[in-house]
């Protein structure tokens, strides 16, 4: 795994920036599949019903860590993906930096902005842990709003300043793109008239867009947001590493 060689055998003679964001993949699968694991075992009631799933209609993969026990046990692997996808964004700024003349100002400005939002956005990712859907689903999903607008901005600042663009790399971020803004616009839908519903005295309030629609934006923007890392990078430029002693 990514994540135990950057921990424990990180190398000494470079740096790919990817491999962080990698490692951060790495880290919100294992909290995906423990937590749903663990929900399923000892809370499976909130599986089958939830505020999320009030007002869409369904489960997303998140919904699998949003309550205790698992958030307990999600929350030691989300601050390590959090540490990852800092570093990620630290030396994919610092490579920025090092490009001198072959990025021009406004791309390296925007890519430089991207990554500190993302550095700051991300941070924010364990209130999810924190404030669960019952608590307050509206801040919940805002949480995820704001990673999903930044991951996206993200995306795009890589494919500005990658060297060698392709025809993939550029459809990726497109796709990127549009289904980062469908799913924040399904989300949108669908909650402000569940609540609108409630509270107009709606005894059978439930989702606007269909389900079937909803899923497949979701776990598509998912699926791309997980693939990041490992499809549009093969020649991705390294940062390349000196020491000498200090005396």
């Amino acid at each position: 795994m990514k994540s135990v060689a950057l921990l424990f055998y990180p190398d000494k003679t470079k740096i790919l920036p990817e491999d962080y964001l990698r490692a951060a993949g790495e880290c919100i699968t294992l909290m995906i599949v423990l937590g749903f694991l663990l929900t399923y075992i000892y809370n499976p009631a909130f599986i089958e019903s939830n505020p999320i799933k009030s007002r869409a209609g369904y489960n997303n993969f998140c919904i699998g860590f949003d309550m205790p026990p698992s958030s307990y046990f999600c929350l030691p692997i989300c601050l390590f993906g959090t540490y990852f996808a800092i570093q990620y964004n630290r030396y994919d700024k610092l490579r920025t930096r090092l490009s001198g003349d072959k990025i021009s100002p406004a791309i390296k400005n925007f890519s430089i902005i991207a990554n500190n939002l993302f550095i700051f956005s991300i941070i924010f990712l364990g209130l999810c842990l924190l404030i669960t859907p019952e608590i307050d689903i509206w801040i919940h999903t805002g949480v995820f709003f704001q990673i999903i607008i930044v991951s996206a901005l993200v995306v795009i600042a890589n494919y500005l300043e990658h060297p060698k663009k392709t025809k993939f790399f550029r459809n990726y971020t497109i796709v990127m793109a549009v289904f980062s803004i469908t799913l924040i616009a399904n989300i949108l839908i669908n909650y402000i008239n569940y609540d609108a519903c409630v509270a107009a005295g709606g005894l059978n309030c439930g989702n606007t867009v269909p389900v079937w629609f909803c899923m497949f934006v979701d776990y598509t923007w998912m699926g791309l947001f997980f693939s990041f890392s490992l499809l549009p990078f093969k020649n991705a430029q390294t940062i390349n590493l000196k020491y000498e002693p200090e005396f």
